[in-house]
């Protein structure tokens, strides 16, 4: 066995997709570097899906081996228990009371993160609350990188005061144009100013009574029109950044922190795009990032397990996933035609909730266009009841041309099936990357965040909120049922022909491109030979 010389912790968010890259990347790292020890410091309720990327790469897990995954808090509840000497996450829930908000849980586990990170730079022993198994860091090289989440900005600041000579990068699970908009300059079309605006106004007087999180909310949400600029030729209105109408969250002053993270406190950002998805928009981002600020930039690309990088579909069962829906889904799968199926999925957290006409609408004009339909909820806490009516649940049973489940654990197997047709989906990091590596055609439903972005890149919109005016590009919009059917119509006989055929050709050139990346001698593939390089000790 190799000598364990290089030491890098990994603090991944207790939100789990937002980190789902993460997995691969790290399994990547060990495959690749017989040397190097990582240690994984997480969530309880995130370690099955650690477990299963490494079962999926192949990976032993064990004390001797190069991966540690280390549960430091179990999820809230009477028994929640503490890792060693780290708060326990239900004990700090309880403290903060019974309607503790889902950011308090991140406040809880930045506190573990700390006290675990202590535990590990002082040579001693943490216990994983899931299985009880304990691990010792004596003998292990002290960690010279850190590679943190989004939004435990307070871990960053501790892993400075405990150790100065230690790097820590921030995980963004982004594309160069997402990471720009909410931390960028205004130059670029970034709101990196966005909480000294905020002040400012406040000071002058612009939001008499006004909290700052709500004046900055009205900042926000004032659209003049103006156009966001794009190197890469895909300039948007400032209100198609949010097409739907959707509730925003509640964390304007995490964002805020965030912000202060990536541009202050980390030595740097690990990327998850490549140049070849957009090129000026990369050379634009190095030219602020890298020159200006002093950071470090690693683009490490969409991270993929090593036996996607040369397929496209899957023969049969992906191996090896969890029972229930996935096993039900693939046998809904086997039984349809090749490249006939939709698949809707809205991630984790939009549905549209707001314009449930128009989703019944897309369901309906599917079925009578007897196209089979897989339809997943996302686990998403937005989906109302009766999202779907009973008749429309049962016309999808008796024609046997749809099923529904609560949750994909791996999409990106089930996308690579090759039944998969066209995914109709809100646009995501992660469900982008996976639809463009498996070569699956997008209708993009955008909500917010980075996903309008994302969708302008690849395709045109459906809008409902405060983006339903004319686009900067791709045509007008009308906001009835009827347009709604009319386009999904449109859509199904453009795939069948000529459109068709130039759009999967364009896909498959993207795919390539960013596969070349991907592979030994691309630019992804060295930007991570540079990260390890980064991450060896001064000297």
């Amino acid at each position: 066995m190799a000598e364990h010389t290089l030491h890098i912790v990994f603090a991944p968010s207790i939100s789990f997709t937002h980190c789902r890259q993460m997995v691969p990347f790290i399994a990547n790292l060990v495959r690749r570097f017989p040397h190097l020890t990582i240690t994984v410091l997480a969530w309880n309720d995130s370690l099955s899906d650690f477990r299963d990327g490494a079962k999926r790469a192949d990976l032993q897990l064990d004390e001797s081996s190069q991966l540690r995954l280390i549960g430091i808090v179990k999820s809230a509840g009477a028994d929640a228990q503490p890792l060693d000497e780290c708060r326990s996450f239900g004990d700090a829930l309880a403290q903060a009371g019974a309607d503790a908000q889902p950011l308090d849980e991140y406040r809880s586990f930045g506190d573990a993160l700390a006290q675990a990170y202590e535990t590990i730079i002082n040579g001693g022993n943490l216990t994983c609350c899931d299985t009880d198994q304990a691990y010792a860091f004596d003998s292990l090289p002290r960690p010279s990188l850190v590679i943190g989440a989004m939004f435990i900005p307070d871990f960053a600041q501790t892993v400075k005061t405990l150790t100065k000579d230690v790097k820590f990068l921030v995980f963004v699970p982004s594309t160069a144009s997402g990471f720009v908009r909410p931390f960028g300059p205004k130059e670029l079309g970034g709101l990196g100013s966005w909480e000294t605006d905020t002040k400012d106004a406040i000071d002058s007087g612009q939001f008499p009574g006004h909290t700052i999180e709500a004046a900055a909310r009205v900042l926000e949400y004032r659209f003049p029109g103006d156009l966001i600029p794009s190197p890469d030729g895909v300039p948007m209105y400032d209100y198609e950044l949010y097409p739907q109408d959707v509730a925003p969250a509640s964390i304007v002053q995490w964002l805020w922190q965030e912000t202060n993270q990536i541009t202050v406190t980390a030595d740097g950002v690990v990327l998850v795009t490549t140049s070849a998805f957009e090129p000026e928009t990369t050379i634009a981002l190095q030219d602020w990032y890298n020159e200006q600020l002093g950071k470090r930039l690693f683009l490490i690309g969409p991270q993929v397990y090593p036996d996607h990088l040369d397929s496209t579909v899957v023969d049969d069962a992906p191996a090896p996933v969890r029972p229930g829906s996935t096993a039900i889904v693939l046998n809904f799968l086997k039984n349809q035609a090749p490249g006939s199926v939709w698949f809707i999925s809205f991630g984790t957290t939009y549905f549209p909730y707001n314009c449930l006409d128009y989703f019944r609408t897309v369901i309906k004009t599917l079925l009578g266009l007897d196209i089979p339909i897989l339809l997943t909820w996302g686990w998403s806490d937005t989906v109302p009841k009766g999202a779907i009516s009973p008749e429309l649940e049962r016309e999808m049973r008796v024609k046997n041309k749809g099923l529904i489940v609560d949750w994909i654990h791996q999409q990106d197997e089930v996308l690579r099936h090759p039944s998969i047709g066209v995914f109709l989906s809100h646009g995501g990091l992660n469900s982008m990357w996976e639809a463009l590596l498996a070569g699956v055609l997008c209708v993009y439903w955008p909500f917010a965040v980075d996903q309008p972005l994302n969708a302008a890149y690849l395709s045109t919109k459906v809008r409902t909120g405060p983006g339903a005016r004319p686009p900067r590009r791709g045509g007008s919009i009308s906001g009835t049922k009827e347009a709604v059917a009319a386009e999904i119509e449109q859509i199904v006989e453009d795939i069948k022909g000529e459109v068709g055929e130039r759009k999967r050709s364009n896909l498959a050139t993207l795919r390539n491109r960013v596969l070349s990346d991907l592979k030994e001698g691309g630019d992804c593939y060295e930007a991570i030979d540079e990260l390890l390089a980064y991450a060896k000790p001064h000297e």
